[in-house]
């Protein structure tokens, strides 16, 4: 590991932290586009640990944590820390998913030198921030008008990925591959294991989100000799590769009978869909032992709409968790 760490016009050494400004585009005025960043390095050289959020614009719960790891930065024994707490600086300011032209940031790595704004920005990221790293953590939220249970995204056929992904110690890992024009994909496939944390809904600041996500990064650090401490590890941990979304049959009040994050049982209810004529009601329920994984916070339902993204858990994996860690509760039959 080389002493100095270069990262657009700054010179990062040994022992030193920097908060600076990258340019990476213009607005249609010609003012400077800037990237805010800051770079956390120890006395002692060790692994470059990249921490993003704000791929989509609004998606506040990442904001939140690297605003945190920047406001009270962790003492690294050894290695690097890089936090960007905004990447979209575009569709931030617009209070928006999306950039500008409605591509999706997160479909367009590693990007083009001379492509669309979104392949710029990707290709700007990609190089002069990304391929410096050995190893990412992308921080993200559900879309609009659904909620996620704090997750960790992560290719398990990718050792290395796989181990950031544990030593994150989350509840809930999606061992999912991810499309192959997503930064943690792409990153991934060019050696640099990335993980993606998913954690709440867009729009807001949840305490809950941003405390799981900072405890850990700080695991991360910790399992990585990065940190003093031991890594705090949950109560359970469980492992899917395929989840589905349950979806109404009706239209209607959707009322939810269950939280992200929670056991249900083959056949527990998972919603009602009520309907706005008379009293009639439609119980949505489980097929199979699982976890919910996300959510529709939207109190309004068509047909075939989703409703609850559920994993399936085999009898014996759900029945050794949710006997000891899962209470008494209405979504049972």
């Amino acid at each position: 590991m080389n002493n100095e760490l270069v990262i657009g016009h700054e010179t990062i050494r040994l022992g030193e932290t920097k908060y600076f400004s990258l340019k990476v585009s213009e607005s249609a005025l010609g003012t400077s586009i800037s990237m805010p960043i800051k770079v956390i390095r120890s006395k002692k050289p060790g692994p470059v640990v990249l921490v993003l959020a704000g791929i989509h614009g609004d998606e506040m719960n990442g904001v939140g944590i690297v605003r945190d790891l920047m406001l009270n930065p962790p003492k690294l024994k050894k290695g690097t820390l890089i936090c960007m707490p905004v990447v979209n600086v575009f569709a931030f300011e617009a209070n928006s998913r999306y950039l500008p032209d409605r591509r999706d940031l997160n479909r367009c790595f590693p990007g083009r030198k001379d492509g669309t704004l979104g392949a710029r920005l990707a290709h700007f990221i990609s190089n002069e921030i990304v391929r410096k790293c050995d190893y990412v953590i992308d921080l993200h939220t559900a879309a609009f008008t659904r909620t996620n249970s704090p997750q960790i995204r992560v290719d398990y056929r990718n050792k290395k990925a796989a181990e950031l992904a544990k030593a994150f110690n989350p509840v809930l890992i999606l061992d999912t591959k991810g499309e192959s024009t997503t930064l943690r994909a792409w990153a991934t496939k060019n050696g640099i294991p990335t993980i993606t944390y998913e954690a709440g809904e867009p729009n807001r600041f949840e305490p809950d989100a941003i405390k799981f996500g900072l405890r850990g990064i700080k695991n991360v650090l910790k399992t990585f000799d990065m940190l003093t401490g031991e890594a705090i590890k949950p109560e359970f941990q469980i492992v899917v590769k395929k989840t589905t979304w349950l979806r109404t049959n009706k239209a209607g009040i959707l009322e939810l009978k269950v939280k992200s994050g929670d056991l249900v049982p083959k056949g527990g209810i998972i919603a009602t869909c009520i309907s706005f004529s008379s009293s009639d009601e439609t119980s949505i329920k489980a097929k199979c032992n699982g976890i919910v994984v996300g959510l529709v916070v939207r109190p309004t339902i068509k047909p075939g709409e989703p409703v609850c993204n559920f994993a399936e858990l085999s009898t014996s994996q759900f029945m050794g968790i949710y006997k000891r860690y899962a209470p008494s509760s209405k979504n049972e039959k």
